[in-house]
């Protein structure tokens, strides 16, 4: 019953012949796509060799750089910190890349110095100020055997702060080549306890509960019972009044499990309050028949020197710092801003270097205002500063003042 053409093959084999030619052709695709995946590289260099040559023999001659824009002295090595980019220049290629992996780590902060300095470096700085007198002696101070320049270390850890540390894992050396570097020819010309970088008082919050005061406490020197106002620090734990402490590295050294116990007490803020507590300068300018430090080096020692000992003592880098006699020049304050610490002043010497009696504290400390910074001693026990600090302070409390510490504002 068939009509037409017989085909010569079977249908079943047509149709098994078709499907192989599909699966054949399939799999040459197949092939091909995935040698075209393979070598795409090549083969995007094939075909854009042609226009590449062109371009390049009618490509213009780049435009000349711009000019590097100049850095104002600063703070930070990178944007965020607090030293000049224009530092860096100077680093030694070897320190760098030695500090590579410190840079690394902070570079979203705070970063780093560079070399070590030189005997020179320092007297130059001392010498363009027109003190040669000054400078000759640094050079001969740069010679000294001090125990602490021999043993001088690292600062460690920056753990448990919030603030950035323009200086991890850098000698004072290191920081003092740097920052000579970078402030050779300034001369001090502004000198006293009030000036641009000192802050004297807190900023008003106008969603206070009430008046807003700082607190805050030197330690200044002494060992023991008769250097620790113990009295003191019980009634403000009493009290709940938070204060900020400014510790010298010779009470720390002095009374150092009380120096834990305070820092580990969240009502208590540590500050820096020098090495030796010495007035901030780089000439040896007196405050108070004090003579502050001599030179950059000098300054250094007393401000990042006592800031790493109370870091490896407490464990936190401190915020703030407080010179003694509280008394700075302006090139000082810059130094110091340099390092990565606030300084704090005062709008009301409630003791005035624990001198006064009861009464006259009660008095002085009493007549706080708004945004004020109280300072008073926490090292002379035997003095009228825990009386009439306790009275003054008791009063302003149930007048709604708030108490707080320098780093809550």
């Amino acid at each position: 019953m068939f009509s037409g053409k017989q085909h010569k093959y079977p249908r079943p084999a047509r149709v098994w012949r078709k499907r192989i030619l599909v699966v054949a052709a399939l799999l040459l695709i197949g092939w091909v796509i995935t040698w075209i995946y393979l070598n795409s590289d090549a083969i995007v260099e094939f075909v854009t060799a042609p226009f590449r040559y062109f371009s390049q023999t009618v490509q213009a001659p780049p435009p000349a750089p711009a000019p590097t824009p100049a850095v104002p002295p600063a703070r930070g090595r990178n944007a965020t910190g607090p030293v000049s980019l224009s530092l860096g220049a100077v680093a030694g290629s070897a320190l760098s890349s030695q500090k590579s992996a410190v840079q690394a780590a902070f570079s979203s902060g705070y970063t780093t110095s560079t070399s070590s300095p030189t005997p020179a470096s320092t007297a130059s700085l001392l010498a363009s100020s027109g003190s040669a007198a000054q400078a000759s002696s640094t050079l001969a101070a740069s010679q000294d055997s001090s125990p602490a320049a021999k043993t001088e270390t690292p600062a460690p850890a920056n753990t448990g702060s919030l603030w950035g540390h323009p200086f991890v894992g850098y000698s004072l050396k290191e920081i003092t080549h740097e920052l000579a570097e970078h402030y050779a020819g300034r001369t001090p010309k502004t000198w006293g306890e009030k000036m641009p970088g000192i802050t004297t008082h807190i900023p008003i919050n106008p969603k206070a509960a009430g008046p807003t005061v700082a607190l805050t406490l030197d330690a200044c020197d002494g060992k023991g019972d008769a250097a620790y106002d113990a009295g003191l620090i019980s009634f403000l734990r009493e009290k709940k009044i938070p204060a900020t402490l400014f510790v010298t590295s010779i009470w720390a050294k002095n009374n150092p499990q009380t120096l834990k116990e305070l820092a580990a007490d969240s009502l208590f803020e540590i500050g820096a309050h020098g090495t030796r507590h010495k007035p901030c300068s780089i000439t040896g300018k007196e405050a108070y028949g004090i003579k502050g430090t001599t030179s950059l080096t000098d300054l250094v020692e007393e401000v990042e020197g006592n800031a790493r000992d109370l870091q490896r003592a407490t464990g936190k880098r401190v915020r703030w710092f407080r010179s003694g006699t509280a008394f700075y020049d302006d090139v000082a304050v810059a130094v110091i801003q340099d390092l990565g610490l606030k300084i704090a002043g005062y709008s009301i010497s409630a003791d005035e270097g624990a001198s006064l009696s009861a009464a006259k504290v009660r008095h002085k400390a009493s007549a706080a205002k708004n945004g004020d910074i109280l300072l008073a001693h926490m090292n002379h026990p035997s003095s009228g500063t825990r009386e009439g600090l306790k009275e003054a302070l008791t009063q302003l409390l149930e007048k709604g003042y708030v108490f707080v510490q320098l780093s809550d504002q």
